[in-house]
């Protein structure tokens, strides 16, 4: 059963009847897609200190900074080293004792818990970018037992103590998504979130013993608030079909996409006291409880460049117009010229179209990939055109490899349906555009050098 129907069918969805398709003559175009800019993810080269915050301390060396005393271990980031660019996420473990090890765990013995977004799978290629690891912090409790002072009973208490938990701020990852020849793909870099965080104050109380008041002290915690960086994207974008007598085309870019910094201030709490006194010739001892700190946390910024396709000048070729790069070129092919509507045979007049394609394959790329796309307009519902351009890239694909001589193994065919417009299926007031319908049934050809 056609998946193109005849022209007396309606156009979906806006149930218009179209106009007949005019039979177009050989329209095989050449196109490139060589891209001169590649995409790579950074981070930004300067850490902002987090000399501003109100200790005045610079978190410049990734180790908790000490106040005084012997209360307990101290708080401070570290960040996970950088996984290269892979599809699935696997990272290299290193010991306890390394300031960038990840104590949740790491993906090589599946202890690291990677968000569902940033998990391998077909048609994305994944950069997961370096956890910030916010180390758990213990403030050990400063205890004072009741005693007898001067035969007066001053009373015990404890105060001070604290923990916070370790946290872990998933960095994200930069998504890169196939495309189809001649489009740039959409990339994607995920959100980050870092948490607020708390310390509490405390209480050490006053004494009117034997006559005299001996001051405590109220110390006030301290709470910052906490950051996050919003998810960014930048859409998949693809090249016109050339015109025919075209001797020139534009180029296409896909621009640069960044996601900002995201930081979280320190945290401190100033150590508190009571004085020594005397009572009635006997002694009280002073009270003292260590300050707390806790360091600043930083993620960096991650940034993609902008891609192009390169503005070629196109020969003067008739009906053949050719125009490419030293890396890719991409060969459009009307479906039109190869097939009959709705069907996904060969015409006996696409060979001749396709043996000069194969010819100038192995003269130009005798080795490396070749991606054969297929592509349909919107007639007909979204599961048969998934099909038919499937079946048809599938076509071409067993041409290449058999009366071409190209290696099968070399030759991916896939099929886009009608999701890959390059022209509107339809006018602005709804009609149809069978002009633009015509330039979305196509085949295009990749070809990159190994």
């Amino acid at each position: 059963m056609s998946t193109e129907p005849s022209p007396d069918k309606r156009l979906r969805p806006s149930g218009r009847r179209h106009r007949a398709v005019a039979a177009a003559g050989l329209a095989l175009v050449l196109a490139t897609a060589g891209c001169t800019a590649s995409l790579r993810s950074e981070r930004a080269s300067t850490r902002t200190p987090a000399a501003d915050v109100n200790t005045g301390r610079s978190d410049t060396s990734g180790t908790a900074a000490s106040d005084s005393g012997s209360s307990g271990s101290s708080s401070s980031s570290r960040t996970r080293p950088d996984r290269s660019p892979n599809t699935t996420g696997s990272d290299s473990s290193t010991s306890d004792t390394s300031p960038t090890t990840n104590p949740k765990g790491n993906a090589a013995d599946g202890t690291l818990v990677v968000a569902d977004e940033c998990k391998a799978g077909p048609g994305k290629t994944i950069e997961q970018e370096p956890d910030t690891v916010i180390e758990a912090h213990v403030q050990e409790a400063t205890h004072i037992d009741s005693t007898t002072v001067g035969g007066h009973k001053v009373p015990g208490f404890t105060v001070g103590a604290f923990k916070t938990p370790e946290q872990v701020v998933d960095g994200g990852c930069v998504i890169r998504y196939d495309a189809p020849g001649g489009c740039l793909g959409r990339v994607d870099i995920t959100a980050i979130r870092i948490p607020p965080m708390s310390i509490p104050g405390f209480k050490i109380p006053s004494l009117d013993i034997g006559g005299k008041h001996v001051n405590g002290e109220t110390i006030n915690g301290d709470s910052v608030s906490g950051d996050q960086a919003s998810a960014q994207t930048t859409p998949q974008v693809c090249r016109p079909a050339p015109k025919p007598g075209d001797t020139s085309i534009e180029a296409l870019s896909r621009p640069a996409v960044s996601r900002p910094a995201a930081s979280r201030a320190a945290l401190s709490r100033a150590a508190g006291s009571r004085p020594a006194e005397t009572i009635n010739g006997d002694y009280l001892d002073s009270v003292y409880v260590d300050a707390a700190y806790i360091d600043a946390v930083y993620v960096d910024a991650v940034y993609v460049d902008a891609v192009y396709l390169d503005a070629i000048e196109l020969p003067d070729a008739g009906n053949t117009q050719k125009y490419g790069n030293d890396n890719t070129t991409s060969y459009f092919a009307s479906t039109d010229v190869l097939f009959d509507f709705g069907k996904a045979d060969l015409k006996p007049d696409a060979v001749q179209s396709l043996q000069a394609v194969a010819d100038d394959l192995k003269k130009n790329y005798p080795d490396g990939p070749v991606k054969v796309d297929g592509h349909t307009d919107a007639i007909g519902d979204d599961a048969s055109n998934q099909t038919l351009s499937e079946q048809r890239a599938e076509a071409v694909k067993r041409f290449l490899a058999t009366a071409g001589g190209i290696d099968t193994g070399r030759i991916v065919a896939t099929g886009y349906g009608e999701k890959v417009p390059i022209e509107p299926n339809e006018n602005p007031d709804g009609s149809d555009n069978p002009d633009g319908r015509a330039k979305n049934r196509r085949v295009i050809i990749t070809a990159t050098k190994s």
